[in-house]
């Protein structure tokens, strides 16, 4: 218990708190006044001060505008805040009392009748902001006979005096003087309680927030925090007419930040202690993946890009005012039931600023964002969307292959240049979107064909899937020893399950224990992104630079001889990102030569298993960039030349075109003769679409001449 206080009124209390707690804060605003103009008092420092403080801290609590009177009497009677020329200054107008640092938090469900007028600490993410606006808070009034009326003005509400205020005076129409009148900085905020606090089926609850002078401007969409405050009560009105029922608002006191990236994590020495330990171990990677969702088996390959993703990469402005992204890409595609949806969710989780997405129930407005009318105000207001409240997280998207042309559009905006447009109601908003995007898709039959082309399996544009970084194909192979290993993973992890809900855990042997904790402790690892992000800006080392570029040149160089691209500049660009996380997994600053071939190793594995042309085993960068492969032109080309001979030789064949069952058999005979029918199909539909091949009878296929 802290020292006592001597018995008083309770102004004459708070003034020796203020003297002893608060006396730097007191000195601040003295010195820096405009700029520094608020008290912040603090619940705990105030309980700790004896019996008398107790009191005060619970008063603070339950009446927080009486302890605000209070306050203020002791500022003004102890002479606590002194202004240069004896500036005169008043509460709430040029001068803030609020009060932090409370103890209990409740959600936003909990609110109740007894916490109106009380203070009140609540957990929430910003959803929506307005525009910072004059609020009335002295109105000054004018009668016909030049007498001034004062009145005093609650936040959200106005309200008028009855008549002049002057001895003698009966005029009753008065009007308000602006020039006189003071005037508080306003901005309105919509909070929604966070989602891992919500219960299965729950819809989380919102709450409109009241932000005033300093604090304006203070929080964005998407961010999450801790909010202190006065809550209040607003009569609801339906059609004009006045109901029974109130409706919660907050008038904001403080705010306390919570993590709003990696970058905003709290690391203590004796984390980085550890993170410089763990730095060390030359199976790093290794180590990492196993940290990424443990309870799902294997998958190294893919957890080891996800482990660098959450590092990322390096923000780079370039000299002509062009940017390079930090933000690695990752796709996951692949047959069904092999655990994607699981693990972007895990990914999600762990990032501070990680949002979950299914394309299957998600609207592009959801994506991007919406513009609706505030109800009060009138005015139009921007609402977030998903892409941006995973600014500088990660948003994992599941069932990418379900989305409709907008949510694509959205995804590609967001992926290319790390914002998202709105243009809507006259409202035209870039709002950031500097979010890793790593997305799971299903292709369009049972299975996955590992030799055809993603972008025609998944209902894709090739556009969009070339800027994913990474692509990762999972199949469902069966294989006798890898069907054991992840059965038996999977029985043991539910075993685990079992036992801790049965509170038996003392029959869990050490070995069964392993293979679900992750090597690296997930609070550790977060600690380890972030002080990797903040303290570590790796830069290429010759060698590397050197190494990356002879892997760029000497893969292209196959398109010399005739064949297809096998890369585009783009992959080069990935490798500098993989390279630049891999560094910071190391804590190192340069980028080394080990670290440059880690990145190829990793890319080129990818590329090589998405965009290998079948026939030739060369890489084919035409199955993912545009969409039509090398072998897919040859096969073209093949229908061309079948169609043309063939009409050159016959006049009917000329004039009706090449039957269909004639033009399969002579396919069967050409290049391509692992196609069956149903690719056959696909590829006549396709220059049929692109108006290449004109059908004018069914089953009979002519060239369209073009046009000179």
């Amino acid at each position: 218990m802290g020292e006592e206080l001597p018995l008083g009124d309770h102004a004459d209390l708070w003034s020796a708190i203020l003297k002893k707690k608060f006396k730097d804060q007191l000195s601040k605003i003295v010195c820096e006044y405009p700029h520094y103009r608020s008290l912040y008092v603090d619940y705990r420092e105030v309980e700790k001060s004896g019996k008398p403080g107790l009191t005060l801290a619970d008063e603070l609590v339950e009446n927080p505008d009486k302890s605000r009177e209070d306050i203020w009497d002791a500022i003004k009677n102890h002479n606590l805040v002194l202004l240069p020329g004896n500036k005169e200054i008043k509460p709430d107008v040029d001068f803030n009392i609020r009060f932090r640092n409370i103890r209990t938090k409740i959600k936003i469900r909990e609110l109740r009748d007894h916490h109106i007028n009380s203070l009140v600490s609540l957990d929430a993410l910003v959803m929506r902001s307005t525009q910072t606006l004059p609020s009335l808070t002295e109105a000054i009034f004018k009668c016909p006979a030049g007498h001034f009326t004062r009145k005093h003005q609650k936040i959200n509400s106005y309200v008028e005096p009855e008549g002049c205020e002057t001895s003698g005076c009966k005029f009753k129409k008065l009007d308000l003087i602006p020039k006189r009148s003071s005037f508080l900085n306003l901005q309105k905020l919509k909070i929604q309680e966070t989602g891992e606090n919500l219960k299965s089926g729950q819809q989380p609850q919102t709450l409109d927030v009241y932000v005033t002078d300093d604090l304006c401007d203070r929080l964005n969409p998407g961010d999450r925090a801790t909010l202190i405050g006065t809550v209040r009560a607003e009569q609801r009105i339906v059609k004009g007419n006045k109901t029974s029922v109130f409706d919660f608002y907050m008038e904001l006191s403080a705010i306390e930040k919570e993590e709003e990236d990696f970058e905003d994590i709290e690391i203590d020495s004796k984390a980085v202690d550890q993170i410089k330990e763990i730095a060390k171990d030359k199976d790093l990677l290794n180590k990492l993946a196993h940290s990424i969702a443990p309870s799902i088996y294997g998958m190294e390959e893919v957890k080891k890009a996800i482990a660098l993703q959450l590092f990322s990469g390096v923000y780079k402005e370039n000299n002509d005012g062009t940017t390079s992204r930090a933000a690695l890409h990752i796709l996951l595609v692949g047959d069904p039931s092999t655990a994607k949806s699981a693990l972007i969710r895990y990914t999600a989780r762990m990032s501070p600023r990680g949002i979950f997405t299914n394309m299957k129930t998600s609207t592009s407005a959801g994506l991007i964002g919406s513009v609706s009318r505030d109800d009060e105000t009138g005015r139009w207001v921007v609402d977030m969307g998903a892409l941006s409240y995973a600014d500088m997280g990660i948003a994992a998207v599941d069932e990418l292959d379900k989305s409709d042309d907008e949510g694509r559009e959205a995804l590609y905006e967001a992926m290319q240049d790390g914002c998202v447009s709105i243009n809507k109601a006259s409202i035209h908003r870039s709002l950031k979107a500097r979010a890793s995007v790593l997305a799971a898709a299903n292709p369009k039959g049972e299975r996955f064909d590992a030799y055809g082309d993603i972008a025609d399996q998944i209902n894709m544009r090739p556009a969009f899937l070339s800027r994913f970084d990474l692509i990762f194909m999972i199949l469902d192979k069966p294989n006798p020893k890898e069907d054991f290993a992840i059965g038996n993973h999977i029985l043991t992890t539910q075993y685990i399950g079992e036992c801790k809900a049965a509170k038996r855990t003392d029959e869990i042997s050490d070995q069964e224990r392993e293979m679900v904790v992750p090597g690296i402790p997930t609070i550790l690892l977060r600690q380890y992104i972030s002080w990797a992000q903040k303290n570590v800006t790796p830069v290429l080392s010759k060698e590397a630079r050197q190494y990356l570029l002879d892997y760029y040149v000497k893969t292209r160089g196959a398109a010399a001889e005739g064949k297809p691209v096998p890369i585009t500049a783009r992959a080069l660009e990935a490798t500098i990102r993989l390279s630049e996380a891999i560094a910071r997994v190391r804590l190192s600053n340069d980028i080394a030569l080990k670290d440059a071939e880690e990145a190829i190793r990793i890319f080129d594995k990818c590329i090589r298993a998405v965009a290998t042309d079948v026939q030739t085993g060369a890489l084919d960068a035409g199955k993912i960039g545009d969409g039509i492969s090398s072998a897919k032109v040859r096969l073209f080309k093949f229908i061309f030349k079948e169609i043309e001979d063939a009409a050159k030789s016959d006049d009917m064949i000329r004039v009706h075109g090449l039957k269909y069952s004639l033009l399969c058999e002579k396919l069967a005979q050409g290049p391509a003769q692992e196609l069956d029918t149903f690719k056959i199909n696909a590829a006549l539909e396709e220059m049929k679409r692109v108006g290449d091949l004109l059908e004018p009878r069914d089953g009979f296929y002519k060239i369209i001449p073009k046009s000179k």
